[in-house]
């Protein structure tokens, strides 16, 4: 009985000991080609698009090094050694490709001085890099408009407390064609002003009754020797814009009671 049981266990032993063994090989991901890296300018800066050989989306991780943006593809190869592009636009100075290892890709985008801004957009063909540069953000910021008159005095128009009128060349071109007197084109223009009457030559034109002071590229043209100037003596064809500031202030001298 002893040998039966010897035997039983024996067999137990053997049984346990043959167990199978089943060895499963690792499964790695498949690797994507890029065949073609296309870098197209937008209004805001630039978009870098990876086009892969099987149209298959990718994914990316992007870090901030300095003033570049690094973009890690992982599963991906570009077919070509490396890629490079200088200058695409004002405020990036580089974008490269490169494979970093057997199953990595990694694409570059260094700025000027700032590390732009980039935003990752899976596409059916691969993938696409939304890159601001840091001039536009820039350019982002409120636009205002700014006066400058003959006196080289910059104002802001909605702080300005008194009237300003512009003719540019064009219009003065056009009125040339009836008259060629300047007083005459501004007067079509900027209601008050007057011509000088025949009985007082000597006062000039006048702007809503008062004297006005002419300059000529910031430059005044009344002198101790000649208080007044006449409007109809300045060639309208040597003057590329005028303006007028209506009422009195000091920054245009003495004489400019009318503007």
């Amino acid at each position: 009985m002893r040998t039966d049981m010897k035997r039983t266990l024996l067999s137990h032993m053997l049984v346990a000991g043959i167990a199978p063994v089943v060895a499963t090989a690792p499964v790695f991901a498949q690797v994507n080609t890029v065949i073609d890296i296309r870098v197209l300018t937008t209004d805001f800066g630039l978009e870098v698009i990876l086009d892969t050989s099987d149209n298959v989306p990718l994914e990316a991780a992007i870090v901030k090094e300095g003033n570049s943006i690094i973009a890690t593809i992982p599963n991906a190869q570009l077919s070509r050694s490396t890629f490079r592009e200088v200058d695409p636009i004002l405020g990036i100075t580089e974008i490269t490709a490169l494979n970093l290892d057997p199953n990595t890709l990694q694409v570059t985008i260094t700025g000027d001085t700032n590390a732009p801004q980039a935003e990752i957009v899976q596409s059916p063909q691969g993938l696409s890099l939304n890159v601001v540069t840091a001039m536009a953000e820039t350019e982002d910021l409120e636009v205002i408009e700014l006066v400058v008159t003959a006196t080289r005095t910059e104002e802001d128009p909605l702080d300005i407390p008194r009237s300003i009128t512009v003719i540019n060349r064009q219009q003065i071109e056009a009125q040339s064609a009836v008259s060629n007197n300047t007083a005459d084109i501004i007067s079509r223009f900027v209601p008050g002003l007057g011509a000088p009457n025949l009985s007082n030559r000597a006062n000039a034109q006048t702007l809503r009754g008062r004297d006005f002071s002419v300059l000529i590229d910031g430059i005044p043209q009344r002198s101790n020797r000649s208080p007044n100037i006449q409007l109809e003596y300045i060639d309208p064809d040597q003057i590329e814009r005028i303006e007028v500031v209506s009422g009195p202030t000091a920054i245009y001298g003495a004489e400019a009671l009318g503007g």
